[in-house]
Formats: C-alpha cells, structure tokens, sequence
C-alpha cells in the first residue's frame, strides 16, 4: 500500500484573478469544474479559451495527467489522455502527473473514483456549505498497487465500460429527443384537428 503523493506530482490549477478573463481567439483551453464529467476521459475541445500570455509554463498539462475534482459533492476525476494544443486547468482543480514508471496513469484514476478511494475521502473532507478535499488529504491518499499486467487488464475493462456508459447516455439522449418530437407532433395535430372542428 502506497499513498498518492509517493507516486505522483499534485499540484493545483492555475489560480485565475477572479472570473476568467475568456477570450474566443485564445489559443490554451482552460479547464474548469464544469468540465469535468463522470467519464473517464476528458474533452477539452469545449473548454473556453484564454491568451497564451495570462498562462505560466509550469501549469502546462500533458497528456496523462489526472484532473482531479476538489470541491462539490462528487470527487472524482479524469485523464487527459491526448493534448492537442497546451492546455491548462484552472483551480480549484488539482493536476495529478503520475511519476512512478510502474504505475498506470490510467489505473489511478479508476482506482480513485472506487467507492473504497471515495469513502476514504469523504472521511477525509472538510466545510460544510461546500465540501472540498483539501491537498493534503489527496497526497495521503492510501493507494493499491498491483503488478502493472493487472493495471492494464483493469484499466482495459474500466475504459470499455466508460465506453459502454457513453453509448448508453447518448442512446438515451436520442431516445428522449425523438419521443419529445412525437408528443410534439401528436399535440400540434390534435390542436390543428379541433380548429378544423373535427
């Protein structure tokens, strides 16, 4: 049993003045809170955007690196799996770089979004009107480590069930526009049918 800060960097998000300053013709993605899903990978291409110049190097994400969900009443987090252009995430968020050659990024952020992992933070959460798990908690972090062949076969199902779970949102998500679109339709028939008088 290892804890999170022996095999990983854990930073926090880049601390914006205030509200973010976006600008449609930036050049970094920002990662916020609302970016941050229950899927187990990231998609920065809606992220809003800021100047190159507002950003200092050191809050640069690569790809492989877990952002991690510090406030809110769900704490869990995501992989940046491919980074496109540079991309950074803002606080309250933290940034998790996995530094251990035999350690999968991939399999900490399965492991953390566990219930075991959960619960143990949980315990571990401070502020009533917002909950937030503070740094400290996070790199003390208890963490399970089997051999790295394990971590692959874990993570290679836990990646085909986000996969699964995505399809069947987006499923849903059909299926609910196309019955709205009926019951739309059914009630504008009716409503024509009785100015018709029939």
């Amino acid at each position: 049993m290892k804890t999170l800060k022996s095999i990983a960097e854990i930073r926090a998000g880049h601390p914006f003045r205030g509200k973010l300053n976006e600008d449609p013709d930036g050049t970094v993605p920002v990662l916020q809170m609302k970016d941050i899903t229950e899927s187990f990978f990231i998609n920065p291409s809606a992220a809003a955007t800021v100047n190159r110049n507002d950003i200092k190097p050191q809050y640069l994400l690569k790809a492989g690196d877990l952002i991690f969900r510090s406030r809110g009443r769900t704490n869990t987090c995501s992989i940046l799996s491919t980074i496109e252009k540079p991309t950074v995430c803002a606080a309250p968020l933290f940034q998790i770089r996995v530094t251990a050659p035999d350690v999968m990024p991939e399999y900490i952020c399965w492991f953390i979004n566990q219930p075991e992992a959960q619960a143990w933070l949980d315990r571990h959460a401070k502020g009533t009107s917002v909950r937030m798990i503070g740094r400290d908690a996070l790199e003390d972090l208890p963490i399970t480590l089997p051999p790295l062949e394990k971590q692959r076969e874990i993570t290679a199902i836990a990646k085909l069930a986000d996969r699964e779970q995505r399809l069947m949102d987006q499923l849903r998500d059909k299926k609910k526009t196309l019955i709205s679109g009926i019951l739309a339709r059914v009630a504008s028939e009716t409503a024509t049918l009785r100015g018709n008088g029939i």
